[in-house]
Parts: C-alpha cells; sequence; structure tokens
C-alpha cells in the first residue's frame, strides 16, 4: 500500500457504521423518527371518535354500537388494549 494511501472499510466496519443508534450519528442525532417521549407520569390518550363513527353505523340494537356509543370520547391507551379485544368479539356478533 502507498503512504497516504485511504484504506478502504471491512465489511465489519461498514455493517458497523450502518447500525449505529441515531442518537450516536451527529447528523441524524436531531431527526429521530421516534415518537417524543410522554411526560413523566402522563398516560397515553385514545380517542374513540373514529371508532364511533364506524360504531353509528351498525344496527342501533347491535352491542357493539351500544356499548361504544356509551365509552367516553377518550381513554387511556392501557384501558384501551384492555376493552379492544372484548369489542372485537362483540363485533363478530350477527344482529340479522
Amino acid at each position: 500500500m502507498a503512504t497516504g494511501a485511504i484504506k478502504a472499510p471491512s465489511p465489519r466496519e461498514m455493517v458497523e457504521a450502518r447500525y449505529l443508534r441515531r442518537s450516536e450519528r451527529p447528523d441524524l442525532g436531531a431527526h429521530n423518527d421516534a415518537p417524543a417521549p410522554l411526560p413523566t407520569g402522563a398516560p397515553a390518550i385514545v380517542t374513540l371518535r373514529p371508532l364511533k363513527e364506524v360504531a353509528r353505523r351498525l344496527a342501533p340494537a347491535h352491542p357493539l354500537r351500544i356499548l361504544l356509543l356509551g365509552e367516553p370520547d377518550e381513554m387511556p391507551a392501557a384501558e384501551f388494549a384492555s376493552k379492544a379485544g372484548g369489542w372485537l368479539r362483540l363485533l363478530a356478533v350477527d344482529q340479522g
């Protein structure tokens, strides 16, 4: 190798450089695609408004319609996650 020649990176060095965490890369650290962290102690809130719009299209006596329209417009994500499975089961109820 001649003096002053630039050495090509090894395949391992290329992989390591590619998979560095974004926060360690000064050019991308400020443009991280991860969502901003929630303030300490603040629960994540989920809106039910889009689900309620779907529920309004169900038959008036459908159990899912009755249940969803009785829920508040917003709820903590943990509560939403615990109720979503039951809502999916009710969606399969045939009212025809």
